[in-house]
This record gives structure tokens, sequence and C-alpha cells, in this order.
């Protein structure tokens, strides 16, 4: 038995030690509850069984009298608790949600379940409408040793009251937060700061979003979210910040010099002058470790910090890839399902633009191209994957970049040649003569003269309807490629004509 079954098992107080094997448990919302509503015998003998009572799910989009009774909380003893406030993912035939008095149901549900707040785990409200919460926050307050998880989240920001009462919550445990950014800035306002960890490896999860007023008018100023961020003591560094679909005032300065402690950080449809702007005035006194950028669009180059690993997901045009990584000193970049990483992206990244000396992500030692949005041809694969290297060392000769610190840091310069590139799940199919040259060049003992390594490709034959020469290696043809593309997904370059070094 592993140390921490044993602690499990000790602390009886857990629900883990009882009947839940399963997180989430399945048909949590139709047992215990939906079984104690009904009859009175069934209610009597599921009230004597404890470990039932540790999870309660209650639905708040109907007349809580089926769905609620003040006595689930009490039926659990002493025991640790889990509550979910939420709504019904389906409503069959004529039933539709009852929404209207949401934050009246929410607010007697936790009016009774405040007594019961020192032995709570998480709780967790997934509503419709962000009064809801407000309504709930109000009542949020006292001791709370136990609690690990809260998440505040809300459909329709339907409100801009502020809200008030979390600062009062004690909760020492606390590791996630999920709430809106309004709510957020109104209770670190008021006073609400994380918890000191007396253990330094445990740290906290915060998640906004999303956040879009009704009004708008409304909406955030994003010098509040920045500087709401900073609630942590200095001490205190919080493990990830996920910032989603959250609409910011057009004014977006940001006062210059702010610092975050942070390892991970996550934008996900979040507006590219927001991100522009934090990039900007922030330092994360480097410790972060991940940055992800997810549905975003970005029309001018990002400066963030040195050393992190970078993910991109599902980013639409090539232009954002180009800001993005223009001066990244990402050493480690992640591309998941772009629709913009295309043969015009290629083409900077393996090319450095018409002068031979404009790269993208030049830090970067490990990228990894995966999913089938990322649309791109062999033939400028192949392109990019010959001639960057190529390119790079005449640029470039090989001892500018032998001491790593030469490089780090710098905006421009050397080049850093990839150590190691994985492609998997993407659609693109190779002709048998490319095949061949990969194998010759790229995985003969899994590396080659350039120095560049593919741990993981799937090649494919090509279709019989492509452009690409079978007999050919395909880049002679690149040209052709590059004007064929419409006008929107080129970069800049590709306006004109662009010389490539020879295929030597």
């Amino acid at each position: 038995m592993s140390q921490a079954e044993k602690k499990n098992v000790l602390n009886r107080r857990s629900s883990k030690y009882w009947k839940w094997r399963k997180d989430p448990p399945a048909l949590a919302a139709l047992f215990p509850v939906g079984f104690a509503s009904v009859s009175s015998y069934w209610r009597g003998v599921l009230s004597t069984e404890v470990a039932y009572w540790t999870r309660i799910i209650i639905f708040v989009d109907e007349p809580i009298t089926s769905t609620f009774s003040p006595e689930y909380f009490s039926w659990s003893h002493d025991k640790l608790l889990d509550v979910r406030l939420t709504r019904r993912k389906r409503h069959h035939g004529r039933s539709h949600p009852d929404d209207a008095y949401e934050r009246s149901r929410v607010e007697y549900i936790v009016t009774h379940l405040r007594p019961h707040l020192f032995r709570c785990r998480s709780i967790r409200l997934d509503l419709r409408n962000r009064s809801s919460v407000v309504g709930a926050v109000n009542h949020l307050r006292g001791a709370a040793p136990e609690l690990q998880v809260l998440a505040l989240r809300s459909e329709i920001a339907d409100t801009t009251e502020d809200a008030d009462g979390l600062q009062d919550l004690i909760c020492p445990a606390l590791t996630d937060l999920y709430v809106d950014p309004k709510t957020f800035i109104d209770v670190t306002r008021r006073g609400f700061t994380w918890p000191q960890k007396k253990d330094r490896s445990v740290n906290c999860n915060l998640s906004l979003g999303p956040y879009q007023p009704l009004d708008p008018l409304n909406v955030i100023l994003a010098k509040d979210l920045v500087l709401s961020l900073q609630t942590p003591p200095a001490s205190q560094t919080l493990n990830s910040i996920l910032l989603r679909n959250i609409v910011f005032f057009p004014d977006l300065a940001i006062p210059q010099g702010l610092s975050i402690r942070i390892y991970y950080l996550t934008l996900d449809t979040i507006p590219g002058d927001f991100i522009v702007a934090v990039s900007e005035a922030s330092s994360f006194e480097m410790v972060l470790n991940t940055i992800t950028l997810k549905n975003c669009s970005v029309e001018e180059p990002l400066h963030f910090g040195a050393n992190y690993h970078l993910n991109l997901e599902t980013i639409a045009d090539s232009g954002t890839l180009v800001n993005v990584l223009r001066y990244s000193d990402a050493k480690e970049v992640s591309i998941t399902d772009c629709a913009g990483f295309d043969d015009g992206f290629l083409q900077a990244f393996g090319n450095g633009g018409p002068e031979g000396n404009d790269f993208l992500a030049c830090h970067t030692k490990s990228l990894s191209i995966q999913g089938p949005k990322c649309k791109f041809s062999s033939a400028a694969f192949k392109h990019a994957v010959k001639y960057r290297p190529r390119a790079t060392l005449e640029s470039h000769p090989s001892d500018w970049w032998t001491d790593e610190d030469d490089w780090i840091g710098m905006l421009s310069g050397p080049v850093v040649p990839l150590n190691e590139l994985d492609v998997f799940g993407c659609d693109t199919s190779f002709s048998p003569s490319q095949e061949e040259w990969f194998r010759q060049h790229i995985m003969d003992n899994g590396w080659s003269t350039s120095g560049c390594r593919i741990t993981s490709l799937s090649l494919k034959a090509e279709h019989s309807e492509s452009r690409i020469n079978e007999e050919g290696d395909g880049t002679d043809d690149l040209d052709d490629l590059i004007d064929s593309l419409p006008e929107s997904r080129r970069m800049p370059w590709d306006r004109s004509p662009v010389m490539f070094p020879s295929d030597q």
C-alpha cells in the first residue's frame, strides 16, 4: 500500500475512504438525491449511510423542492463534503430550464451550506448568471480549513454588481480558484489574498473567465485585472493562471514594471492588444515555464521572457504565428491544430524572409507540429527542414552559438539550430522520393548533417492529384506553390519574387 493510500485510510473523514470511487461518480445527480426524493422510506434508508452524502449535486434550474433538502448536508455528519450546484445539460420535450429564480435558489442552498463550510473540500458552482455567483459569494464567509477547490462559474455576465464576501473566507488549503475576472477584481480590492503556503511545493491555480457583459460599456479595465493578479504574497508563486474569453475596455494602458510570479500562463480567446500589452509591461521573474496561446489573434510582435515552453493551439492565421515567434525566446515550441501553420509560414520559418536574415523562433531548439488543421504541403515542409539549417550556417558561423550565453535574451542575431522536430497527426502526404529523402537525410540514425531530427513522422503515399512531381523532390515547385496561395495567407514577402538557396 502506497503512502497516499495509507494516509487516505487513516483519514476516515475523506469520502474516498467510503463509497465514491469515480470522479465524478456515475449518475451522481440521480443518486442519492434522486432516490431520496422518491419516498419517505427510501429517504430514511439512505439517510443512515453517511458516505452517500459526502458528495452532493443539486440542480438549480428547476424547483429545488425536488432536488434539495437542508438535511442533505447534516447527513454526512463530520465527513468531508464535495458540493456542486449546476444545471441540467439537456432538457427533453417540453422541459425547459427555469432560470428566473436561479439566484434565490443558490442563495438558499449556500445559506444552509455555510454552517458546514469548515468541512467542505470542494464547492463548485456551474451557473447561468453571474448575479447568482454574486449572491453565493455574499454568503461564503468564515473558516473553511479543508477547502481545496472553489469554482464559481457563470455563463452570462448579467450584472456588474460588486461581489463582497469572499475576502472573509478563510481557506488556507485552497489550491484551485475558478471565478469570473470582475468578481476576482472585486474581492481582491476588498482584501482577498492567496493563503500563505507553508509547503513551498504546493502552489495555487487561478482560472478567470468567461466575462462578456451584455452592455459593452461595462467591460473591465486591463490594468485592474493585471494589478489584481499581483495579490499573492511576495514569497508565493502561483502554479498557473488561465484567462479565457474576456472582453476588455479599449484603453489597455497597463503600468510598467509589473511582476507576476507564475509557472504556467494560458490565454484562451483573449484580445491580441491585451496580450501585447502584458508582454511588454510584465516581468515574470524567470519562473515562467510555459505560455499557451489558444484561439488568439495578435497583430504585433510579442516580447515575453526567455527560456520558456510555448504552446500555440488553434491559431487561425499565419500572421499571428509570425508575430508570436518573430522575437520569441522560447526554447521549445509546440504548434497544435493551427490553420495558420501553412506554406507561407514555412517559407518564413525555413528561409528567413527575402534577405535570409529574418528568421522566426531564433532560439528554438525543439519544434512540435501536430493536428490535422496544420495545412502544409510536403514540398514546403521539406524546403523548411532542408534550408533553415543551411541558411543559418551561411548567415551565422557555427562558433556564434557554441555558447548559449551569447544568444539568450537577444531579439535578433544567431539562429540556434533545431535539435528535435516532431511531426504527427497531420494530413500532409509525401511522395516516394520525398519519403526516401527524409529517410536518407533526417531519419537515418535519427540525425541529419544539419542537426535536425524527426522523432515521429507519419509518411503517407502522395495522392495522384497532387501538384508535386512524384519523381522530383518537390522543392523546385515551391515558387509556383506559393504563388498559388490566397493573398490573405501569404507572408508580406510572398508578394514579391523570393530567391531560395540553391539545392546543392
